[in-house]
């Protein structure tokens, strides 16, 4: 197994203890399952990249939908990014987004998705809320970010059933859009997708 794993000739382990080989098969084992963690976060932030996010995402809509329980999906955008890149340099841009991610994993549970979305936008999976809910969370995130001098723009919806994981994803950027024409005082037209009022 040990040979097979390392796509080495058996010969080359001749000499080797039973003892020996399984313990070298366990650090490989582990080593894989590390490499594959790496491959699947950001090493930045410590969000999931979008792939594995994106698969971790569908797996919670899928979950929601078998279970009958409410899933919300969040877009937080960190405002004012490129400025603080161009303005103090991108370590203090990096140091921004970790700031964001952590202050985001902290107002989350264990099992919650949280996903590095673009380059200044985190996606943020919360499976068995509502949006009011999801809503009241985020929103005490974004307070503490406020006062640490962040600002972060939000935008949420909640799962239908009929949306894939990309319908969500465009309902809770059009929230945060209009939230953000809400807070400049550009008047809205009705956005027409039922979800109502309520961005951040």
């Amino acid at each position: 197994m040990l040979a097979a794993s390392l796509g080495i000739d058996l010969a080359e382990l001749r000499g080797l203890s039973p003892a020996a080989a399984t313990t070298a098969l366990g650090r490989l084992s582990e080593l894989v399952q590390r490499l594959a963690s790496q491959a699947a976060t950001d090493e930045l932030t410590g969000a999931l990249r979008r792939g594995a996010g994106y698969a971790a995402a569908r797996a919670e809509i899928e979950r929601a939908r078998r279970s009958g329980t409410p899933l919300t999906l969040v877009i937080v955008d960190v405002d004012r990014l490129k400025h603080v890149n161009d303005s103090a340099g991108h370590l203090a841009g990096d140091r921004l987004l970790r700031q964001v991610s952590e202050r985001l994993s902290a107002g989350m549970r264990g099992y919650d998705v949280l996903i590095r979305f673009g380059g200044d936008e985190f996606v943020a999976v919360i499976g068995g809320v509502p949006r009011a809910t999801a809503r009241r969370r985020i929103s005490a995130v974004r307070s503490r970010l406020t006062r640490e001098g962040i600002s972060v723009s939000v935008g949420l919806a909640e799962l239908r059933p009929v949306d894939s994981l990309d319908d969500l994803i465009a309902r809770a950027d059009a929230d945060l859009y209009g939230a953000r024409l809400r807070r400049s005082g550009t008047p809205l037209a009705p956005a027409g997708d039922g979800s109502g009022p309520g961005g951040a």
